[in-house]
């Protein structure tokens, strides 16, 4: 967790770093979406699974059985420890001359609007323009098993509960 800790910090910089260069334009609200987008949970545990990193973890049969090697927020984490101590064995820049093609590669991704603000921001844009209304999210039932939560939360524009859904993070 300690590693994970540090691997999230230099993600962070680095990724802000980054952004800077490339968009010089870029206001900080933007920057900030942009480095959201590049360093989010799903996006981390893409690279984790595109580096097979779910088959090195140690875990119980149990949460093997879960799904651990595949758990999403499981392979973010993981990510950000090695990067964590890849930074301390080898330093910064070998850690920005790892990542930065990964940043180079979503870059595109990030520049585009919709991807670059959240579903929950979109939405909220268009009920706003369209109804007037800014809309209201709340969770209404929290299930499932505590280390796999299944959350529910419905959108309410004004009092009318207009859409359900649920999912393992309240995101």
């Amino acid at each position: 967790e300690r590693l994970e800790y540090l691997g999230d910090a230099i993600l962070d910089f680095l990724s802000a770093d980054f952004l800077y260069t490339h968009f010089p334009h870029a206001t900080e609200g933007e920057l900030t979406r942009f480095r959201a987008a590049l360093v989010n949970t799903d996006a981390l545990a893409e690279l984790a699974q595109s580096y097979g990193l779910g088959a090195y973890i140690r875990m119980s049969k149990g949460d093997e059985l879960d799904g651990g090697r595949t758990r999403v927020s499981l392979l973010c984490d993981v990510f950000e420890a090695i990067i964590g101590a890849m930074y301390l064995q080898k330093g910064l820049d070998e850690v920005r001359q790892f990542i930065v093609p990964s940043l180079i590669a979503r870059k595109n991704l990030i520049a585009d609007d919709t991807v670059s603000k959240n579903p929950r921001s979109r939405f909220q844009e268009w009920a706003e323009g369209v109804y007037g209304i800014t809309p209201r999210f709340e969770m209404l039932s929290k299930g499932g098993q505590e280390h796999l939560p299944d959350y529910e939360f419905g959108v309410y524009l004004g009092d009318k509960l207009i859409a359900k859904g649920h999912g393992q993070n309240k995101r």
